[in-house]
């Protein structure tokens, strides 16, 4: 790990540019020569430390925060180098002088290469040191620094666990292994953070020593419960509304299942009573058409007596007819009959008187 480095004060140009925070990159001590141009002359220098965003030139001449070069990395003897554009972001002009030059963003080709012979040469290095032993915390420190810069939290977080069995008195390996914890309290869902682990870890680290990271520790785990805490409420009363719509849901499943078998009911007492009035309609609709047959044969009947009276009574008034016309025929003839009786009578009675007078005046 280097030292941290005396800033030269930046110029007014580069006074913006100085105030920006550096990249969270972890630097490796690693010695490359880096090619670039300086006025009108080309010229090299050596890195002293490395990372994957960032290189730290051991050479200062020339370098002012803020210019830009064209930077040629040679990584090895049977590679081209490396071209990558670089700010100069940093100047050191103490003991440890030097320049950091940051990776200008845009080239993810380039940066993506470093970062693999960063990880190819550099990391397994310090891995397999690691590996070796775990007796340096300082070199575990760096490699989990690494394992978080590029988002391998559980595997730094195992490997701190691992260095504090054998150095549990190491109050910077406890801090950063608390510090991990955090992140994965922040990056865990809220019902799956290591609450209970954080917590016994900070106890254990009051007690190796006093630090900041204790309060820090405790506040995210206090903001983490609170979360839980508000997620919970949350829950219970996602679940309550849940339940209380489950609730009126069955209860509308019941009102319309009361409802469907009274309308059932209703349907069915309706049908029965429409089938009696259609069986009772149908049993007067036969009797009304039995009446009506039988009044239409009592009224065929009666037409016909009043067709047989009104015939017979015409017969009668025909042989009315006839004999009145028969009596007057015959009072005719009578009245006939007497009046030639009557002239008979007188002729007999004219002959009588004649014969009379005839036989008085014969006797005379």
């Amino acid at each position: 790990m280097a030292r941290p480095p005396k800033i030269r004060k930046p110029s007014s140009s580069a006074a913006e540019a100085e105030a920006a925070p550096a990249p969270g990159f972890v630097r490796f001590q690693a010695m490359l020569r880096v090619d670039y141009a300086q006025g009108e002359r080309n010229t090299f220098a050596y890195t002293s430390y490395v990372s994957a965003g960032e290189l730290w030139l051991r050479s200062t001449s020339g370098f002012e925060v803020g210019q830009t070069h064209e930077l040629k990395i040679t990584l090895s003897a049977k590679d081209k180098p490396l071209v990558v554009t670089g700010v100069v972001d940093r100047v050191d002009d103490g003991d440890g002088a030097g320049v950091r030059v940051a990776f200008a963003p845009g080239q993810d080709a380039a940066a993506q290469r470093f970062r693999k012979f960063v990880e190819q040469t550099c990391v397994a290095k310090l891995e397999e040191a690691v590996a070796r032993s775990m007796r340096s915390p300082e070199k575990v420190l760096e490699l989990c620094a690494y394992y978080a810069e590029v988002g391998r939290h559980a595997d730094a977080l195992a490997l701190q666990k691992k260095a504090l069995e054998q150095n549990p008195q190491h109050l910077e390996l406890r801090e950063a292994l608390v510090r991990a914890l955090c992140e994965t309290v922040r990056l865990a869902p809220p019902g799956d953070a290591p609450l209970a682990e954080l917590a016994a870890f900070v106890e254990e680290g009051r007690a190796v020593g006093p630090s900041e990271t204790w309060d820090r520790a405790d506040a995210v785990r206090t903001a983490a419960e609170q979360e839980l805490e508000r997620l919970r409420r949350e829950e219970e009363a996602r679940a309550a509304e849940a339940e209380r719509k489950a609730q009126q849901e069955k209860l509308a499943r019941l009102r319309e299942k009361i409802v469907a078998e009274v309308d059932a009911a209703a349907r069915e007492s309706f049908n029965r009573q429409l089938q009696q009035l259609e069986h009772d309609f149908k049993q007067r609709l036969t009797e009304a058409t039995g009446a009506e047959s039988e009044a239409r044969k009592t009224a065929k009947r009666a037409q016909a007596e009043a067709e047989a009276a009104r015939a017979a009574e015409t017969e009668a008034k025909a042989h009315v007819e006839r004999l009145q016309q028969k009596t007057e025929q015959q009072q005719a003839k009578l009245a006939e009959e007497r009046k030639e009786r009557e002239q008979a009578e007188r002729a007999l009675k004219a002959r009588a008187d004649e014969a009379t007078a005839a036989d008085a005046e014969s006797r005379k």
